[in-house]
C-alpha cells in the first residue's frame, strides 16, 4: 500500500512540476513577444527621430531659422576665415616655415 502511495505522490509531483514549467514557458514567451513589440516600436521611433535630425541639420533649414529668429548669422566672408595648417601633414624638414606662418596668422 505504501508503495502505491509513493508512486502516486511521485506522479502527482511530476504532473504539478510539468504544469508549472509549461506555465513558466508560456509567460516567458509572452514576455519575449512584448519586448519584441517594444523593440520594433523603438526602432520605428529611432527612424523618425533620425529623419527629423537630418532635416534640422539641412543648411536651408538652419538659414531659415537664423532669419526667423533674427540671429544675424550668415556665411562668413573669405577674409573672416583663418586656415591653420595641420601639423600632422606638414613636411618635417621645414619647422621655420611653420613658425613664420603661425606668426603671420597672429599678426592678422
Amino acid at each position: 500500500m505504501t508503495k502505491w502511495l509513493l508512486v502516486c505522490a511521485v506522479i502527482v509531483t511530476i504532473g504539478f512540476r510539468y504544469i508549472s514549467q509549461t506555465n513558466a514557458i508560456q509567460k516567458l514567451g509572452d514576455d519575449i513577444r512584448q519586448h519584441e513589440q517594444r523593440l520594433d516600436a523603438l526602432r520605428k521611433r529611432h527612424v523618425v527621430l533620425t529623419d527629423q535630425v537630418a532635416g534640422l541639420k539641412a543648411p536651408r533649414v538652419i538659414d531659415a531659422k537664423c532669419r526667423m529668429w533674427n540671429l544675424g548669422l550668415g556665411v562668413p566672408r573669405q577674409s573672416q576665415i583663418v586656415r591653420v595648417p595641420d601639423p600632422m601633414h606638414l613636411p618635417k624638414a621645414v619647422p621655420a616655415q611653420v613658425a613664420s606662418r603661425t606668426q603671420d596668422v597672429r599678426d592678422n
